[in-house]
């Protein structure tokens, strides 16, 4: 069973699996990015809500130190520098003339990907340079979670963590 305070972690897939919501992780399938830059506070406040109860319920399993503290910077980290970087990716798409166009869904759809994957310019703009970081934040987040099922791994049983090795190897 699920324990209670985890219940605030269950908005997150909520939001994934409706990604026109604007307020998941990643980039929404429609490609609005207006509305994606306007619920920024409510999608960054989700995931702030989800991380919580996480270390909340971690930290008597895991006494406080460096790691843990490392664990909750590295997650703070994380959703800032997500929100910082698909700015970053966002404002360089719109840059680009073609993008405020009248174009097909599958056009719009082709040229995002490949504004988002290309190269930077000029390596001497900052604003340039930083949207090719844009899946970094992802990897950080990937990092504490592996530093999570670490920390539990020691507090389990058996049969339990051989659970927890098999849905950490479905998702990572």
């Amino acid at each position: 069973p699920l324990p209670t305070a985890l219940l605030p972690c269950l908005a997150i897939p909520f939001v994934e699996l409706f990604p026109d919501l604007c307020l998941g992780w990643w980039t929404p399938p429609s490609l609005n990015l207006k509305q994606y830059k306007k619920m920024w506070f409510l999608r960054v406040s989700l995931q702030f809500i989800a991380w919580f109860p996480v270390f909340e319920m971690l930290l008597p399993i895991h006494p406080d130190s460096s790691n843990y503290s490392l664990l909750v910077i590295g997650a703070i980290a994380c959703i800032a520098s997500r929100k910082f970087f698909m700015d970053k990716q966002i404002k360089r798409v719109e840059d680009v003339g073609m993008w405020n166009t009248e174009l097909p869904f599958d056009k719009r759809k082709a040229l995002f990907v490949i504004i988002s994957n290309s190269r930077p310019v000029d390596i001497n703009k900052f604003d340039d340079m930083s949207a090719r970081y844009v899946t970094f934040p992802t990897k950080i987040a990937a990092a504490i979670v592996y530093g999570i099922v670490n920390a539990l791994q020691s507090h389990l049983e058996v049969d339990d963590n051989t659970k927890l090795m098999v849905a950490f190897a479905t998702f990572a």
